[in-house]
């Protein structure tokens, strides 16, 4: 069964595949609410990823189950949309729908790519995704993996991350919500929560970890300052926060924030300064209002699904005009 492509304004017709941290959910929501059709394809168990509009289920198949799947949901993509733009992912094993689309009279969709993470994070893009490619995007902290690729922002849906009133907590309470501790450094974390402690600060810390997408908005909602990952760059949790007017900390690589974000409030710290850059967040409560306000600011002018959307919208109209 595949899913009916839903009527609006605009001609386009575009297949988002794979919701890789809720991303591509959020481009198909904003591009839906500025009149671009956008269906959301996902591979796995659709229980875990609600925003999905049609799920293979590829986590439920045997082997061949699993590749007859494909290449259905392949012929169906290439005659159905416009664009089909893969985040993290490919319609066929080895990146085949590359030289397919070359061959196959049917196949009217320009294909584009967005690399969001591991997928290229040890290496250039995979080889047959570059051979017919229409555009690429990657995340700022991978600009230098794709030189020839726009780095696109992520994205959240602001109309569902949005502040909510609540009274003010008596002890500042710390989210860390690692989905890899290793990738997160959240040794570096439990550190900095050690040092803290033994100083005699006043806090609550949450650890929070796999939980559904809605205990974890609670959670966000709930925290004052989110310690998110100390590695080279902020993830879409930042984000999420940012658009909650949380204050955020996070490891932010000197050239990434220079080229692609020199105005990010985020609190900019490495591994071992945690404890240091933080520590006035925990104890001062003005100050976590202002840089809260500030995040909100920022989650608006950079990382909001509509505007991320009308940039994309932009591109896939001049890919489908460009024939």
């Amino acid at each position: 069964m595949t899913p009916a492509v839903a009527s609006h304004d605009s001609s386009l017709k575009v297949l988002q595949v794979h919701n890789i941290a809720n991303v591509p959910a959020a481009i198909s929501a904003g591009l839906n609410r500025i009149g671009v059709s956008s269906t959301l394809l996902e591979y796995r168990d659709p229980f875990h990823f609600e925003a999905a509009d049609y799920s293979l289920e590829l986590d439920r198949k045997n082997l061949i189950e699993l590749g007859i799947a494909r290449a259905k949901n392949f012929v169906w993509a290439m005659r159905n949309f416009d664009i089909v733009h893969l985040h993290s992912a490919a319609l066929l094993p080895a990146y085949l729908e590359g030289p397919l689309t070359r061959l196959l009279p049917f196949a009217r969709a320009k294909l584009v790519y967005s690399h969001w993470g591991a997928d290229i994070r040890q290496g250039a893009p995979p080889l047959l995704s570059r051979v017919n490619c229409a555009k690429r995007f990657v995340c700022p902290d991978l600009y230098d993996r794709a030189p020839d690729a726009e780095v696109l922002p992520v994205c959240v849906d602001l109309d569902y991350w949005k502040p909510v009133s609540r009274p003010a907590h008596e002890r500042p309470v710390v989210l860390h919500a690692p989905t890899n501790r290793a990738f997160k450094n959240t040794d570096a974390v439990l550190r900095a929560v050690d040092k803290w402690r033994k100083e005699g600060l006043d806090f609550e810390f949450r650890l929070v970890e796999n939980v559904p997408l809605p205990q974890l908005k609670a959670e966000l909602e709930n925290c004052d300052i989110l310690l998110d990952q100390f590695n080279t760059w902020y993830a879409t949790l930042a984000c999420e926060a940012m658009a909650l007017a949380k204050p955020v900390a996070a490891t932010l690589r000197p050239d990434i924030r220079e080229r692609h974000a020199p105005d990010c409030p985020i609190v900019n710290c490495e591994p071992d300064g945690i404890a240091d850059s933080v520590r006035d967040l925990i104890l001062d409560a003005g100050l976590r209002n202002r840089v809260g306000r500030q995040s909100l600011a920022f989650a608006k002018k950079r990382h909001d699904c509509v505007v991320v959307a009308r940039r994309l919208k932009e591109v896939y109209t001049e890919l489908v005009g460009a024939g």
